[in-house]
């Protein structure tokens, strides 16, 4: 039965390879007849983030302060059992399943506050933050897991081959090899760990990073009713453009319409009830940039924050072999996705069906070679 299932999960990774493939000359293809090579997937215009770099600090205090107490927490029911001196690896491996179940608790208890404290700060600003799950979102994210995945998948086998790739999850699975065990180890890891990771990185680093970058450059954004208040604070009150400032409707080919199904601007046409305004956020002792672009296209927003966050990223995996290469790669496409949809569901499906896939592999290879 296990050599059954390792041939299929064998054959569905292979045909991943020539669908990708096939997905990356459909779209470059697509871009290529529109004359649009500057995006892969159109910018959604809206607001910039709100909070500061000084929020990712916050989030990092929380997870200090919060450990200890989930720790004890844990403790008291009896879920953390510390191992006795010159006990073996192997029936420690109990343990080091709680600690990461622990890990990952006061990770989600520091988002979770994190998130409170965003929210305090600006109530009427929240959806900026691009937290509510779209089946647009989905639909985008499985398409990118396409796209991004195989080409990974190669890297990662490349790098592993160099220097054998090591995670504390693959070898409790190995130690506890049953059912059971991969089932909490796989909602760990594969379900709890991309939500985490991706609002504090993506949402809470990348964001804050994005808003300093492009705080004073013009700006497209399109006031959906979730942020009519973002730009009350505004120096300089935002005036609808004209027809010729709004965003050519070719940008929404091909795979973007994944995304531009259930985002604003579903219509490009400012109107009472859908407007698209030009908002300059000024900075104090620099010049006022030039005069809006003849569309909304013409706005570009910095791509030095996903570059740091990719870093970060890659640092955040640094003992697990050459594992951080790869994911400096992953980190780009997953923040690529979160600054030109401003909205976070896309990168978690990727990051979930890499996780998944993972541990799936590994579980099944495991099994069979017992």
């Amino acid at each position: 039965m296990g050599s059954v299932v390792q041939t299929l999960l064998g054959g569905l990774l292979l045909a991943l390879f020539p669908a990708s493939l096939i997905a990356w000359i459909t779209l470059l293809k697509r871009r290529i007849t529109s004359g649009r090579l500057s995006a892969l997937l159109p910018y959604r215009p809206r607001p910039l983030p709100h909070w500061s770099p000084l929020t990712f600090l916050v989030l990092m205090g929380l997870f200090l302060v919060a450990g200890p107490l989930v720790r004890l927490a844990f403790a008291s029911v009896g879920l953390v059992d510390w191992p006795e001196s010159g006990t073996s690896s192997s029936s420690a491996a109990p343990q080091r399943s709680a600690e990461l179940m622990i890990g990952a608790t006061v990770f989600l208890v520091s988002c979770l506050l994190t998130g409170v404290y965003i929210y305090v700060m600006a109530p009427q600003r929240f959806g900026v933050v691009g937290l509510r799950p779209t089946w647009s979102g989905v639909r985008l994210g499985l398409i990118a897991s396409v796209l991004v995945l195989p080409p990974l998948m190669i890297l990662m086998a490349a790098v592993s081959w160099l220097v054998p790739y090591e995670h504390e999850v693959l070898d409790v699975m190995e130690k506890q090899l049953s059912v059971a065990s991969f089932l909490k180890l796989f909602f760990v890891t594969a379900i709890l760990t991309p939500i985490v990771e991706e609002f504090s990185v993506r949402v809470v680093l990348q964001g804050s990073l994005q808003g300093l970058a492009d705080a004073g450059k013009v700006r497209p954004w399109h006031e959906d009713g979730q942020a009519d208040s973002n730009n009350a604070t505004a120096e300089s009150t935002p005036t609808p453009p004209t027809d010729t400032d709004t965003p050519s409707t070719d940008a929404y080919a091909g795979i973007e319409s994944a995304q531009a199904a259930s985002h604003a601007p579903e219509s490009t046409n400012p109107t009472s009830t859908n407007p698209v305004q030009w908002v300059y956020q000024p900075i104090p002792g620099r010049p006022e940039p030039p005069p809006p672009p003849a569309d909304a296209g013409g706005f570009r927003p910095a791509d030095w924050p996903i570059v740091v966050t990719s870093l970060f990223f890659a640092l955040l995996h640094f003992g697990q072999g050459l594992a951080p290469v790869p994911l400096f790669f992953l980190s780009l496409a997953l923040g690529y996705l979160y600054r030109q949809t401003g909205n976070i569901t896309a990168s978690i499906v990727v990051h979930m069906v890499l996780n998944s896939l993972t541990m799936i592999v590994t579980f099944v290879t495991l099994m069979t070679e017992a």
